[in-house]
Formats: C-alpha cells, sequence, structure tokens
C-alpha cells in the first residue's frame, strides 16, 4: 500500500487511540537499524523465498481469537493446505503449532508467546517483524534471534522497513499477502 493512501487512516486511528507517532517513527528507527547490522530480506527476496517455498497466490491467514481451535480444525479438514500459504497473526502461532500446522509466514509484533514465536521460525516460518511504538524493548530484546525476516512499520516506511498497511497483526497479516498478489484469501 503507498503511504500517503494509509497515512490519513493511520493519523485517525493514532488520533482516535492516543497513540504517538513518534513513538512510532522512534522505534522505526530502531528495528531499521538491528536490521542492518544482522541482515534482512528485502520484499523482492522474500516473494522469491516464499514462493520457492509453495508457489501460490493463495493464502490462509490466521488470527488470534476464541474460536481459533474451531477454525483451524474447519480449515484442516475443508481445504489442501498443499495449495495455500498459511499466515499467522503472532499470538495465533501457539494454537496453530498445538495442532500441529506450521506457518509459512507469522506476522507479528513480537509480543506473543516467545517460545512459540521462535519454534515456528526454527521449524521454518518466515517472519514479518513490526515496529511500533510500544514494543521498541522487545524488538531490541528479541529481532536478532530470528532468522528468514522482514521489517515493517505503521509509520513512514524507513531503510529497511515496509509499510503494507494495516494496525493489528491480523490487519498486517491480510495487507501482506495482498502485497505478495493475493488471489484468494481463507
Amino acid at each position: 500500500m503507498d503511504f500517503n493512501e494509509w497515512e490519513g487512516w493511520y493519523k485517525e486511528i493514532l488520533e482516535t487511540l492516543g497513540f504517538s507517532r513518534e513513538g512510532d517513527e522512534n522505534t522505526a528507527l530502531l528495528l531499521d537499524k538491528i536490521l542492518d547490522e544482522k541482515g534482512c530480506l528485502t520484499i523482492e527476496q522474500f516473494y522469491d523465498e516464499i514462493m520457492e517455498k509453495k508457489d501460490t497466490s493463495k493464502f490462509i491467514v490466521v488470527g488470534a481469537g476464541p474460536s481459533i481451535k474451531k477454525h483451524i480444525k474447519y480449515v484442516k479438514e475443508n481445504y489442501d493446505l498443499n495449495d495455500y500459504l498459511i499466515v499467522s497473526a503472532d499470538g495465533a502461532t501457539t494454537a496453530m503449532l498445538e495442532d500441529d500446522l506450521v506457518p509459512d509466514i507469522v506476522a507479528t509484533d513480537l509480543d506473543g508467546k516467545m517460545e512459540d514465536l521462535l519454534a515456528a521460525n526454527s521449524l521454518g516460518s518466515y517472519f514479518v517483524i513490526h515496529a511500533h511504538g510500544d514494543n521498541e524493548e522487545l524488538i531490541v530484546n528479541w529481532t536478532t534471534k530470528f532468522d528468514k525476516i522482514l521489517g515493517t512499520t505503521q509509520s513512514k516506511p524507513v531503510g529497511h522497513l515496509y509499510n503494507f498497511g494495516g494496525f493489528t497483526d491480523g490487519d498486517r497479516a491480510m495487507f501482506f499477502t495482498l502485497a505478495l498478489g493475493c488471489t484468494e484469501m481463507v
């Protein structure tokens, strides 16, 4: 998503929820610095690598919520998971791993169950790590522990970071699939 298109929504969200744009921008600069030192994927590299894993434009996006187990069961029973790239929104990763389902991609601001996020990464999940004003400490403490990562921000993109749109992990997961050329989303 073009930042100019997103910025109006972003300003409205900040105003409504009382969040600081400055905090978002500072954490974005911090994540960019960490990724510059650690190394990260560009969107083109991410796309190429994920398409080597599964060459498809169909996605299943799994968000956290009280009915997640029921929905995971439904998806496993009604879809051929080999035909879809599976994207989890942060906290949904735990439930997916409990049901022996490893997401292809995890969209996270790193506030989920860290043990499960690290496990998913070690099992092959690619990570879209998001910087915002409330997760600076998590960014500093955990980003370097992950491989196969792409950085995002909800503020203006800087350096290695992208802004595909969205404000929650689930929103960002959905918008990210669109950036990857999604033609079908479950």
